[in-house]
This record gives structure tokens, C-alpha cells and sequence, in this order.
């Protein structure tokens, strides 16, 4: 399980629940949680040393290692499918406000 204590996050999130949030202030409230999540679930993706040409020098930078596709899945398929092809692995993302 990751649990993300981010104070944007559990900022957007108390706006998210608001009694009095809109629909449309709800979407964009979401939307926002959605982006800074990213930087929190990624910050483990590996990463491979590689050479960086800038206009001043060569330095050196780092690079994701392996293709990363994120892909949006409705949570009512995305429990079921995953469960079926990986029965014996379970992560959880759950937000913390």
C-alpha cells in the first residue's frame, strides 16, 4: 500500500469533498489530484546513467529504464482484471487527507 501524504494533495482533496464543490470544481479538483500523484507513484521507476550534450557541456543525466504507458481503467474493471491476472499481487493507493 502507498500512502500519500502530500499537502497538495490532502489540499485538494478536503476541496474535493466540499458539500459545495460544483461539478466542474470537482473534475478540476480531481484532474489536479491526478497530476500530483504522478511524481508520487513514480518516484521509483528505475533509472539508467546517460550522456547529455547541453549548449555548454557534456554532462552526464539519467534516463527512465524501461517504457512506462500509463493507461486510465474504470475502477470497477481494473480490481477484477488485475486480480485475475495477478492473483498473488496486490498494491493499494490510498490518500490520506
Amino acid at each position: 500500500m502507498t500512502i500519500l501524504k502530500h499537502p497538495l494533495i490532502a489540499d485538494r482533496l478536503t476541496s474535493l469533498r466540499n458539500k459545495d464543490s460544483n461539478s466542474q470544481e470537482f473534475r478540476s479538483f480531481l484532474r489536479n489530484i491526478a497530476t500530483l500523484m504522478v511524481a508520487e507513484v513514480t518516484a521509483d521507476l528505475e533509472t539508467t546513467a546517460q550522456g547529455v550534450e547541453t549548449p555548454i557541456e557534456e554532462t552526464k543525466g539519467r534516463r527512465i529504464s524501461m517504457p512506462v504507458v500509463l493507461v486510465p481503467v474504470p475502477p470497477q474493471i481494473a480490481l477484477a482484471t488485475f486480480t485475475l491476472y495477478f492473483p498473488f499481487a496486490f498494491h493499494m493507493i490510498h490518500v490520506c487527507s
